[in-house]
């Protein structure tokens, strides 16, 4: 990697701006207008006509700007449109010039063209500008992490890719390509990447074809708008199936073939195909509405090409990616997942330690057999309190397991593998790194910046310890540990549902414990301006925190349990009492309902000391060997949730059910695209228009319903979620369905008082399940719903064979559906009470009682003998495709 770059500008760098009409090109062509001092410039526009509105702003921005400008007919794909442009420019005219293809919704700085045409010159063939997340609702600009590459503040670097081949890649937006390079080799974008991997693949081949692989890396920002489009690796760019096989086949394996010189694949190459094929399974890695190849039933053709992909690559290449750009998971995946080998990972980490119950957690990572494990405590065999295995799968192939180990702590510990002592380290070694770029041993062997600043000053002491911030935390933790507070608050429980709202879990588990023990020390937490907190108010309960106010800092901070059905930082860490102290309250999560989608890639991010479950099948999915989940019975208690307490009392107390619930969730599709920087969303101008809206229409509105109605003498209600709330009057109602609120009806009334509880994929049909009440699942959207629109996974349960009731695909089957259940005098059918039966392990009111014991039992040892035993985990269901 060479020094900045300081060169003046030749004056005669020419630029092509190669734009792709869309929708969203007004602001790229007000950016293109504005720019000053810039050099010779054009700007070709590919449009294809298909939408008239669009062909119309381009030509009158043709006619208006005094930029030099062409319109040039294109196909509507992107790739045949950029090869239009690119037929338009590489001629004798454009010999010495250079193309670059910013995107339609982006924008830059009047200068920017001006400042990129400073670096560019004949010593390379690509340059790129900086990326930045713009956000035009606040002007704001974050420079992106995935592709902030060897830029340095204020100035250009010039990089070898064949020396630091790390570097690359840089994406087309932000490119400058020499189009001598790309008229010399012929090059054109490949229609059969339209999906995906067309930039890189063009980039790569322009490097690969230059007299060497050289880039420039320019400090000048360019302001991509945060959207979901094929472009962004959002959820779109993996929503058609040849992303997964013609992508990976043409794109990566046909790039890979045409980089190697029978002396090895270029080492740039290999870089960018890994950072291409990283966007494959980072949607498997977090909570994702991304697509997977399981989800579109090319899961195997899609591993043997990754699978070949892979083999292409060179195991140092592999091994010198830093942790940041590929995770433990993906590494052992990478690796070893595809090789027919056991493995197993060395030194086996010690994770945590549980004082309280003596214990302390191994975890090792392996492939194919799990390897024998003799545990000794002070030289003597002993068995693992708990010990499972957890699935790493990605587009539904498990590709290696984590081993987790809870042993007795206190007694000398030792570990064997096979028979052969292991290591056991609290970090993991670094990676065997066998080749070091000169950009890498910078950043290696460069310590940090030396001081240029001599002995602070007072002034600089002052502000550091004197500061308001510091002040108030030093305040309110000397007021937490005053002996008053203390006598008052120390050993409390603090329970809460959400900041805003209640009547859930953490409600209905105070109340119980205010009941049964008015004396102790337990509080719930609640915003004082919410409905709920006004109305606990009213109803005289005592022990309420304003959430946010100072008695609520003194009382988190003398606490010892946090009790919530939420899992958020604004529960189980607030940023306002983690700036005055360490937390060491014990958290236990409630939950809000019960686990029967695929929440892996959300719950193992999390850390609980209580993790709460209501079924066995939900109990065994997370605890289970096998299981995608990190938890064990140390962590998890099969309980039932609070709230079945009271559910239990109000059905018992019903004796002629007089509704038929309709109950709708909400779809992450159907949100607006866009947020604000409060995360609201616009409303939606088309919501009538949707899927969504008329099938529940349809349902809401039929008169076969209401005549089921009348005949059965029930009442329609309409319970939506509330997100619905703004398109209400969308839905065109008929009188006699009533609209029901989570805000002012009480949902565990409406459910005990249901005759039939019509719903999609709400977990709220356990609730119903509970109190044996008729379920139909209306799931006409299954296929997208667990494809990409929401954030959807299939787990274990299935709506067919695991579902409380029948599962239809129409509002007229729907209509059957609770017309077969009304000729029935609306009893749960045979097959379903036996589901119901099966599920639910406590079918009483003693929830809550059982969540107290499971606390009070997180501060007593535990041993082999004593520790639950952990069940198979159930087998992973395929994603719905009907």
């Amino acid at each position: 990697m060479s020094p900045r770059l300081t060169g003046s500008r030749d004056q005669a760098t020419a630029i092509a701006v190669g734009v792709v009409a869309s929708p969203e090109v007004d602001s790229l062509l007000r950016a293109l207008a504005a720019q000053e001092n810039a050099p010779r410039l054009r700007v070709v526009i590919a449009d294809s006509g298909a939408d008239a509105h669009v062909s119309a702003t381009v030509q009158a921005w043709v006619r208006a700007t005094a930029v030099d400008a062409v319109v040039v007919q294109a196909p509507t794909s992107v790739m045949g449109a950029r090869n239009a442009i690119l037929d338009a420019v590489t001629t004798d005219e454009h010999r010495g010039w250079w193309v670059t293809f910013p995107e339609g919704p982006d924008t830059f700085a009047s200068d920017y063209l001006a400042r990129m045409a400073q670096v560019l010159s004949p010593e390379f063939c690509v340059a790129s500008a900086r990326q930045h997340q713009y956000r035009p609702e606040t002007g704001r600009a974050r420079r992106h992490v995935q592709l902030d590459g060897p830029f340095e503040d204020g100035g250009a670097v010039k990089v070898d890719l064949a020396r630091s081949p790390e570097m690359f890649p840089i994406v087309m937006r932000t490119a400058f390509i020499a189009l001598d390079v790309i008229s010399d080799a012929g090059l054109r974008f490949d229609p059969e990447l339209e999906h995906g991997f067309g930039d890189l693949d063009l980039l790569c081949r322009a490097l690969l074809a230059a007299p060497s692989p050289t880039a420039v890396f320019a400090d000048v920002e360019y302001l991509f708008t945060e959207r979901d489009d094929v472009s962004t690796a959002g959820r779109s760019y993996f929503a058609h199936e040849p992303k997964f096989t013609t992508v990976l086949e043409v794109g990566h394996l046909g790039l890979l073939d045409a980089a190697d010189d029978g002396q090895g694949v270029a080492e740039f190459v290999q870089h960018a195909v890994l950072f291409d094929l990283g966007w494959y399974f980072r949607g498997d890695e977090a909570p994702s509405s991304q697509m997977n190849a399981e989800m579109h039933g090319v899961d195997a053709r899609f591993h043997a090409l990754v699978a070949a992909i892979l083999a292409r690559v060179d195991l140092h290449v592999l091994e010198g990616l830093s942790p940041r750009r590929l995770p433990i998971d993906r590494y052992v995946a990478w690796r070893y997942g595809y090789s027919a080998v056991d493995w197993h990972g060395s030194p086996v980490l010690l994770t945590e330690l549980d004082s309280r119950r003596r214990l302390v957690c191994l975890s090792y990572h392996y492939v194919g057999q799990l390897p024998r494990e003799t545990v000794l405590l002070d030289g003597r065999a002993s068995e693992p309190v708990y010990a499972k295995s957890r699935d790493v799968i990605y587009a539904g192939r498990t590709l290696a397991r984590e081993r987790i180990l809870w042993v007795s702590a206190g007694p000398r510990l030792e570990l064997s593998l096979d028979g052969v002592p292991v290591a056991l380290g609290r970090t993991r070694p670094q990676r065997e790194h066998t080749r070091w770029s000169p950009h890498e041993l910078k950043a290696v062997l460069s310590g940090p910046p030396a001081s240029t600043s001599s002995a602070s000053t007072v002034t600089e002491v002052a502000s550091r310890y004197l500061n308001l911030t510091r002040v108030r935390s030093w305040v309110i933790r000397s007021l937490a540990k005053a002996g008053p507070v203390r006598a008052r608050y120390a050993g409390s429980w603090v329970l809460m549902d959400r900041v805003d709202s209640a009547h859930d879990n953490a409600e209905h588990l105070f109340k119980h414990m205010r009941a049964a023990d008015p004396d102790r020390r337990v509080w719930f937490a609640l915003d004082r301006t919410s409905r709920d907190y006004r109305r606990l108010k009213r109803e005289g309960v005592g022990h309420l925190l304003a959430y946010g106010s100072l008695r609520w800092m003194l009382v988190c901070l003398n606490a010892t349990h946090v009790v919530s059905s939420q899992a958020g930082p604004y529960v189980d860490s607030p940023q306002s009492l983690r700036s005055i102290q360490r937390l060491r309250w014990r958290f236990v999560f409630l939950q809000h309902g019960v686990v029967h989608t695929g929440l892996h890639r959300w719950l193992n991010r999390r850390s609980f000391d209580l993790f709460l479950t209501s079924t066995s099948d939900e109990y065994a999915a997370i605890v289970g060997d096998g299981s995608p989940y990190r938890f064990t019975p140390r962590e998890v208690a099969l309980t039932g949730m609070p709230r079945f307490d009271r559910l239990m009392r109000l059905a018992a107390d019903v004796s002629d059910r007089s509704a038929i619930v309709v109950a709708p969730t909400w779809r992450e599709s159907l949100f607006s695209s866009g947020a604000d920087a409060r995360g609201l969303r616009d409303e939606r101008d088309d919501f009538a228009e949707t899927e969504y809206a008329s099938q529940w229409r349809a349902f809401l509105t039929s008169s076969e319903l209401r005549d089921v109605a009348r005949a059965s003498g029930k009442r329609i209600d309409f319970m939506p979620h509330p997100n619905i709330k703004p398109y209400l009057d969308q839905f065109g109602l008929p009188d006699d369905v009533n609209v029901l609120s989570y805000e002012t009806h009480d949902i565990q009334r409406v459910l005990a008082d249901a005759a039939v509880l019509v719903t999609d994929y709400s977990s709220i049909a356990f609730d119903a399940a509970f109190i044996a009440r008729p379920v139909v699942y209306f799931q006409f959207d299954r296929s997208d719903v667990f494809r990409g629109s929401h954030t959807t996974r299939q787990g274990y349960y299935s709506y067919d064979d695991d579902g409380f009731g029948r599962v239809v695909k129409s509002a007229d089957e729907a209509v059957a559906a609770v017309q077969e259940l009304a000729d029935g005098s609306f009893e749960v059918p045979v097959e379903y009470q036996r589901r119901m039966d099966a599920a639910f392990p406590f079918r009483d009111d003693g929830a809550c009682q059982r969540v107290i014991d499971a606390v009070a039992a997180l501060d007593r040892p535990v041993t082999a003998r004593s520790a639950s035993a952990i069940p198979q985990a159930p087998p992973p269901r395929p994603s719905p495709r009907d």
